[in-house]
């Protein structure tokens, strides 16, 4: 065999290993691109799921609170006024996120309380007639004025001596508990969690202006994603496109009437800049092999096509 023909086999041979080589850069690259975006999409979901526990775990708590101060009510149901303001105001200085615990009788009227910080009419409240029905429930988040700030309240019935129910008690707790735990997630520079009801009303937000306002999320989104895990995408209200996961607050809680979604969202710009980053590593990365493959096979050639030194 010539020494050019050598040299083309040994030329088709590098040409095939560089093309060989570029196939799997392309195989790579779109791999590693939807691989990153699914990543980043359980992330956000997984961290939806841990908002989501906490939250859970904080309302459970304060309605076995409400359930164990009934119970020592209807053991002291004798008791005297302020002996069973006594007993609520330990139970509040204890768990400090209760802002207010009220004694209520069976005809909506206030027997007592520890700061008389509530408002409104517990007569007229859904969650007041259902306790006295014998169930401990959360009321929806609603706001009460003076100062104004946003509320839910745990209600758990009162018994009797003959276990009948004689009242019911009330505590209040301010969502700011709710939102310190919202507002400490931080994901990127534009990543947020936000908290919506099953009617798309907006109860954990950073923007504390929209609280109980709507428009977070399309409706065509809020409704595939209600009361559900998974991931969505959406543009959000300012046009920027988000992708989120989302997991749902009170799915086995027998306090809520509905459930609360944790979302936490976003930029899908964000997002796409760092599969952009990737993909330049993995071009650099991909330029410096077809180079060595282009050193290698010149190099090849033309020691191949090096004149014979020990020819006569």
């Amino acid at each position: 065999m010539s020494k050019r023909e050598i040299k083309r086999e040994v030329a088709s041979i590098f040409l095939m290993m560089g093309l060989v080589y570029l196939g799997i850069y392309v195989v790579y690259e779109r791999q590693t691109t939807s691989g990153i975006e699914e990543l980043t999409g359980e992330s956000l979901e997984n961290i939806a799921i841990e908002v989501s526990d906490e939250i859970n775990r904080l309302l459970e708590e304060r309605s076995l609170d409400m359930q164990a101060l009934s119970k020592q009510l209807t053991a002291t149901s004798n008791a005297s006024r302020d002996e069973k303001r006594a007993l609520m105001t330990r139970v509040q200085e204890t768990y400090r996120e209760f802002d207010d615990i009220s004694l209520i009788d069976v005809d909506g009227n206030v027997v007592t309380s520890t700061s008389f910080n509530y408002r409104g009419e517990f007569k007229a409240s859904q969650w007041f007639r259902d306790a006295l029905n014998g169930s401990t429930v959360m009321s929806d988040p609603h706001i009460i004025l003076d100062p104004k700030r946003t509320v839910i309240q745990f209600f758990a019935p009162v018994r009797g001596d003959e276990d009948e129910i004689v009242g019911v008690v009330a505590g209040q707790v301010d969502m700011s508990h709710i939102w310190q735990i919202t507002d400490g997630v931080t994901v990127g520079q534009t990543g947020y969690a936000f908290i919506l009801d099953e009617r798309g009303t907006i109860l954990a937000h950073p923007d504390k202006t929209r609280i109980l306002g709507r428009k977070e999320l399309p409706m065509t989104v809020m409704a595939e994603s209600r009361c559900a895990s998974g991931i969505s995408s959406y543009s959000g209200p300012g046009g920027a496109e988000y992708t989120a996961g989302h997991y749902p607050v009170g799915m086995e809680n027998h306090l809520m009437r509905g459930c609360w979604d944790v979302y936490v969202a976003q930029e899908k710009a964000e997002i796409d800049e760092r599969v952009a980053k990737v993909q330049r590593n993995i071009a650099y990365v991909m330029a410096a092999g077809l180079f060595a493959i282009l050193v290698l096979s010149l190099t090849t050639i033309y020691l191949v096509g090096r004149p014979d030194s020990t020819s006569p």
